[in-house]
């Protein structure tokens, strides 16, 4: 996506220019790498809170260690799309 404007971007994406920007606000200083961490964690988060509001049949270490496996080749999500970009220019008015 490297050089492309915006709207090209966003069209692509099928995201608002607000969606983008917000995006780019939050993400824009991450490499890929932190970002795909980011969504590990915050997929991580979920299940344990899940685990908690249940009341988990089993230890959380062990519900840990049978999930921790990553998925390989998921980098069709927008967010990786996005970051990945790199070669974002000031927002035109």
């Amino acid at each position: 996506m490297g050089g492309r404007r915006s709207t090209a971007i966003c069209r692509r994406l099928k995201v608002t220019e607000t969606t983008f920007y917000r995006w780019k606000s939050k993400y824009g200083g991450m490499d890929v790498s932190d970002a795909k961490r980011l969504k590990t964690l915050k997929a991580e988060n979920a299940r344990l809170k899940k685990l908690v509001a249940e009341g988990g049949g089993r230890s959380a270490s062990q519900s840990f260690t049978a999930q921790v496996t990553p998925r390989s080749g998921r980098c069709g999500d927008p967010l990786t799309q996005i970051l990945s970009a790199k070669s974002w220019g000031p927002r035109s008015p």
